[in-house]
């Protein structure tokens, strides 16, 4: 994929309200030092943490769509395989 093809993508996202992108490209996870294991390739656990705090905004806003059905955490939920 060309950089003209993923900013087109990009584009088509944007004007979607229905759609939210993590951006991990560029300095999103940056400093990288700190965020790597000793193999230098995987994140270690600050870099997941990263990972995961640039998903918590768009995972946010996708929750909040029309439609979507909410869960009330303060329900127990059945445990699976229990008779009833």
């Amino acid at each position: 994929m060309s950089c003209r093809d993923a900013t087109a993508i990009n584009a088509l996202i944007a004007a979607d309200n229905r759609v939210h992108v993590a951006d991990l490209r560029g300095p999103a996870l940056s400093p990288i030092r700190g965020g790597l294991a000793d193999d230098w390739v995987h994140p270690d656990d600050v870099g997941y943490t990263r990972i995961a705090n640039l998903f918590q905004a768009p995972g946010r806003a996708a929750a909040l769509l029309p439609g979507r059905a909410r869960v009330n955490q303060h329900t127990p939920r059945a445990a699976h395989g229990s008779a009833g």
